[in-house]
């Protein structure tokens, strides 16, 4: 959705202040330097779905001010229930380590870069292998398996800035070969999944980094 360059000067001011502050996690930290990233780079023709537009607002408040949902300094809240009134159940913990389970999960699905070893302890398979077809910015073929990056957001094909995508992508992975972890999920005919180059870095992360494509969310 289009900025007013109101909007966007508000926008831009308020990721800058909420960023400076203390109280944002690292997970709200990545997404609001790439919506930075993002809104420098395109301006008011910035374009985001409707669910990362809610996110960002919830987080800058229109002028750097964290989510509503945060309380006030100075005041505090008052439990609704006693702590004596919790008790560990079976259950209960197993709510927990699911959550966990699924938190790390997502995690390592969108910001593989950031986490090591927790991106193939998540994974469901690994392949290694050449780059034997580059689709797009975010999909390419390893030993001919299609691969959607699940951390990647980039434009489509038949677009000028899509085409600049695949273009690097396709520069980027010559003499390459790759460790792909793919998480069991899939998109068509592509699994979903994350791969690091020779030296390490992962591929997406690179395309990230570069300005090439965003971040999926």
């Amino acid at each position: 959705m289009p900025f007013s360059q109101q909007k966007l000067e508000e926008v831009q001011k308020g990721i800058r202040l909420a960023l400076a502050s203390t109280t944002l996690n690292e997970w709200e930290r990545n997404f609001l330097r790439d919506m930075q990233a993002k809104l420098d780079r395109f301006g008011r023709s910035t374009r985001l779905s409707g669910k990362q537009y809610r996110r960002l607002i919830q987080l800058v408040d229109g002028g750097g001010n964290i989510a509503l949902s945060r309380s006030q300094p100075g005041r505090r809240m008052r439990p609704k229930y006693s702590t004596r009134d919790w008790r560990p159940t079976t259950g209960g913990a197993l709510v927990v380590a699911a959550c966990l389970g699924f938190v790390a999960f997502k995690a390592a699905e969108r910001f593989p870069e950031y986490l090591g070893h927790v991106v193939s302890l998540t994974a469901t398979k690994t392949i290694s292998g050449r780059v034997t077809r580059v689709r797009d910015g975010d999909t390419i073929e390893v030993s001919g398996v299609p691969i959607r990056f699940g951390s990647l957001d980039c434009a489509e094909a038949n677009t000028s800035e899509g085409q600049r995508a695949t273009a690097r992508m396709r520069t980027l992975v010559v003499g390459q070969r790759l460790t792909c972890h793919l998480n069991g999920r899939t998109s068509y005919d592509r699994k979903i999944g994350s791969c690091q180059m020779n030296d390490g870095r992962d591929l997406a992360g690179v395309m990230i980094s570069e300005g090439f494509c965003g971040r999926f969310w």
